[in-house]
């Protein structure tokens, strides 16, 4: 007998497990991952409380080495999709005073752990962590910052540590509590608000936008709010959200600062007896009475906020889901198109999605032409702004139906200012740029140009956040869809996303054929100041006077040159271009700008390139270094004659400057030039080049043989000082001390200069006779050396720190107050310098310095018989144009003896 009720319990073991197995393979067959769960007994001993794991953490990952088995009651469930892989539980069915939660690898929780129900944990070997302000058990993962994280238990470990208990669900009651009493205790507990309500900005919305979680504001009488957390995927994620007041009970949690609710499914808001402030509200759209353009007909031409209470039914044609727009989206019905702006992200997942019906009640709104274009929206700073996200629901009512969108069929030509805000497809375009992305990398937002193949264009922008920005422009031609704005003066299309251009696949027409040309001297009187956009469909011929073999410019840059002048050229791409081709270039879609002072021909896509021929080269103009510093050459040719290399110790490589011992010009050399290394030639003589610019004229040098120097080379400090070996450097008249005012003569020569014979005249005021003068006679100036004077030698002592060279008598010319003439008279009485104007007083004009200081520019290296005021910096207190009105004081603005 008790063989056989051994085999009677053998094969019912037998017939249990295969019920189980059979039980998993359906659970498998339909994607669920379901341990199994079997209850257990009273044998499983509870040693451990929720607080003594909570306070075993300490602020960092925390492993239970103890076997702690603590029990708790479930609060959530994943039934409706709010939850996903976790469980939260708390010590009792009412009045909890702790709670946790445990993330799993594991879905439909709920069939196995219901509300109410109580588990049991065996911690041991588990961990623990606060993740945003909530503390959690689970399983281990590594991050990607080295460290660890607590996170979801295997379906292997949770059969080895969450246990359900036999005993039958129990009710769990929710605590009740008020907003402002809620605190970090109540985590992870079952709670209960009441008289709460939705914030406004909710009205009429879903609980959540699709496939994304959402905060959604619930408030109470008093203002106070909290977060209800609502899943992007929950199986009421569509349904709109109550708009009345009530009780709300949920899942406690907290996400850094803000505590959240969540809840287990709709039946969690109990919200629909009267609002606080005693309105009641409806999501039931208002009937139709208008259209858009009557709407429009509305404006008169100043900011206006519509009092009549139009409703109009539309369209939704554009929207954000590209990210190409950003808070506003664009309807139309049959009578046109219109932008609203609304102050909301994400409005393609709010319900307005392209090709979805609403309606909009436009009273209270305001409409007004922002850049030009007529726009619906809220007021902002006195000027047409957002509609805020808590008025939204006043305005614009979601249908329930879609409508495929069908755009009007138009072409370039045809479109009218009816048009804007109007879906359109625009057939038979390409785009003028070519190799270019939507977006160039480093900007906000870039506009490119579509064209038709009669040469009727239209701007298309695109902003660094559309997902499309960094795609290549298409390179064909075909039909374009978009919705037409307006901005300042010219019509753009806004590109929904990158499939309004995918029909761009047939061969591109040619443009360029019925192309005007003009000279280079046409194109550069085009340029005022600012950036030009070519738009007509124009061309040029000339020569390549740049050598790009030579490796001395890029290979996107060149210079080009016709019988009417000159300008730098700027690919988007390497232009293969030779020395002495002659180009015939469309100039349609390029642009003229300015670059660090040079004009330029920018973007110029190297498909603009029409034909290219053996040209002439144009002879070099013949010029002087001052004319090849006056800028009237710019991209030109040229041949400078009677100069030398500055510093003769270089290479070809980086900066020099060409000297005629009277100016400087600079060349600069990329070491990436065919000739970069060699040593300069160091004679004089003449060069060929083309003159360009960086911030200052400069020399393009194609090649080092366009170098020929065969004249002697030429000391140039000894050029010009026979008669002039010296001269006024720096005169002062310090604003807070007249006993600090002095006068500096310098030498610029290598060479120690007597100044036996000379001396220093004033001209006081306006006088035409001297008054008192300074005798030099007996003293000398050293090679590159400074002479400085001073009236009162002790006090410069004093002031500077240092002795002057010579200490004189008060009331001469080196103790002007800054309205006086001084000159500089050689041992024959010939004036070889002179600061200011004899018979007129310096107040008022551009040679005062009174309370200021008088310094000779560096670049000058002699003396000058007429006076020349761009030969000084001069600062005054009331001195004219030209002039630094800016009182100076001794010593912190002075430095004499210093050149």
């Amino acid at each position: 007998m008790l063989k056989k009720e051994k085999a009677m319990k053998s094969v019912r073991k037998l017939f249990l497990g295969l019920i189980v197995i059979m039980i998993w393979t359906c659970a498998e067959d339909q994607g669920y991952n379901v341990p199994e769960t079997p209850c257990i007994s009273p044998a499983l001993k509870v040693n451990a409380t929720i607080g003594d794991l909570s306070a075993m953490y300490k602020g960092a990952v925390v492993q239970i080495k103890q076997e702690l088995i603590i029990e708790g009651y479930v609060i959530s469930s994943d039934e409706k999709g709010n939850f996903y892989r976790t469980l939260h539980f708390q010590n009792s069915p009412e009045n909890p005073t702790e709670g946790l939660q445990i993330d799993v690898d594991i879905q439909n929780l709920h069939t196995m752990y219901p509300i109410g129900s109580k588990i049991l944990i065996n911690s041991e070997g588990l961990y623990l962590d606060k993740y945003r302000g909530v503390l959690k058990i689970g399983g281990i993962y590594p991050q990607k910052n080295g460290g660890v994280a607590v996170g979801r238990l295997s379906s292997t470990l949770v059969k080895k540590a969450l246990f359900v208990s036999c005993e039958s669900p129990v009710k769990m009651v929710p605590m009740l509590v008020e907003i402002d009493h809620i605190d970090d205790a109540m985590i992870n507990t079952l709670v209960v608000l009441e008289n709460v309500e939705i914030t406004s900005d909710s009205y009429c919305q879903s609980y959540a936008l699709v496939d994304k979680n959402t905060n959604v504001l619930v408030q109470n009488c008093s203002g106070n709010t909290i977060v209800l957390r609502n899943s992007g995927y929950a199986d009421f994620q569509a349904d709109l959200l109550p708009v009345g007041n009530g009780k709300l009970q949920g899942v406690l949690g907290k996400y850094n600062n803000d505590f959240q609710l969540t809840i287990r499914d709709t039946n969690d808001l109990m919200l629909l007896g009267d609002r606080c402030d005693g309105n009641s509200y409806s999501c039931i759209p208002p009937s139709v009475n208008a259209t858009i353009q009557e709407v429009k007909d509305k404006y008169q031409g100043a900011l206006l906020q519509l009092e009549d209470s139009l409703v109009f039914e539309a369209i939704v044609t554009a929207n954000d889901k590209s990210g190409n727009a950003y808070k506003y989206i664009y309807v139309q019905d049959d009578s046109g198109g219109i932008k609203i702006k609304i102050n909301q992200k994400n409005l393609y997942l709010r319900g307005f999605s392209v090709g979805q019906k609403i309606v909009v009640n436009t009273k209270d709104l305001y409409i007004h032409a922002l850049s030009g274009e007529l726009q619906l929206g809220g007021l902002y700073e006195g000027n047409i702004g957002n509609i805020e996200s808590y008025d939204v629901f006043k305005h614009l009512y979601v249908l329930a139906e879609n409508e495929v969108l069908l755009p009007k069929i138009v072409t370039l030509s045809d479109i009218t200012a009816k048009d804007i805000g109007s879906y359109l497809l625009l057939e038979n375009l390409q785009f003028l740029e070519q190799e270019l992305n939507f977006v160039d990398d480093t900007a906000n937002g870039s506009t490119r140009t579509l064209i038709d193949c009669t040469a009727n264009t239209i701007h298309v922008r695109t902003s660094k956040f559309a997902n499309f920005s960094g795609a290549k422009l298409p390179t064909g031609n075909g039909n374009v869809q978009g919705v037409l704005n307006y901005y300042n003066g010219n019509f753009q299309l806004l590109l929904r996303d990158i499939n309004d251009v995918v029909l761009m696949t047939n061969e591109r027409c040619n443009v360029a054929e019925n192309a005007e040309l003009v000279s280079l001297s046409e194109i550069r009187n085009m340029f005022f100041d600012k950036s030009l956009n070519i738009t007509q469909n124009i061309k040029i011929k000339a020569v390549i006077t740049s050598d790009a073999a030579e490796l001395n410019i890029t290979e996107t840059n060149a210079f080009i040159q016709d019988d009417s002048g000159a300008i730098a050229l700027r690919f988007s791409s390497p232009h293969g271009l030779k020395f002495g081709d002659e180009v015939e270039l469309s100039l349609l879609g390029t642009s003229i700008e300015e670059y660090k002072g040079l004009l330029q021909l920018n973007h110029v896509p190297k498909a603009n390139i029409i034909s290219t021929t053996p040209g002439i080269i144009p002879a070099p103009q013949t010029i002087t270094l001052e004319q090849a510093l006056s800028g009237d050459f710019e991209s030109v040719l040229v041949r400078i004659e009677n100069v030398q290399f500055k510093d003769i110790t270089k290479t070809y490589s980086g900066e020099n400057k060409l000297t005629d011992c009277v100016d400087d010009l600079n060349v600069y050399i990329r070491y990436q030039a065919a000739f970069s290394g060699f040593k300069v030639n160091k004679n004089n003589g003449a060069v060929i080049g083309i003159m360009t610019e960086y911030e200052v004229p400069q020399l393009y040098l194609r090649k080092s043989y366009d170098v020929t120097f065969y004249e002697e080379y030429i000391d140039c400090s000894m050029v010009g000082l026979t008669n002039f070996p010296f001269y006024i450097s720096e005169i002062a008249d310090p604003d807070n001390n007249s006993g600090a005012r002095f006068i500096e003569l310098y030498n610029p020569s290598n060479e120690t200069q007597s100044m036996n014979g000379w001396q220093l005249i004033r001209y006081t005021n306006a006088n035409v006779t001297s008054t008192k003068n300074i005798q030099l006679t007996g003293f000398s100036i050293g090679a590159n050396s400074t002479f400085v004077i001073s009236p009162n030698a002790a006090e410069f002592l004093a002031v500077y720190g240092f002795e002057s060279n010579l200490g004189v008598s008060k009331g001469g010319p080196a103790d002007s107050n800054g309205d006086d003439t001084i000159v500089l008279v050689n041992p024959d009485g010939e004036v070889v310098d002179i600061f200011g104007l004899i018979g007129e007083d310096g107040s008022g004009t551009n040679h005062e310095f009174e309370d200021g200081r008088a310094l000779r520019n560096t670049g000058i290296q002699g003396g000058n018989p007429i006076f020349d005021p761009s030969e000084w910096v001069i600062w005054n207190d009331t001195g004219a144009g030209g002039t630094i009105k800016l009182p100076q004081n001794a010593p912190v603005d002075f430095n004499p003896g210093i050149r």
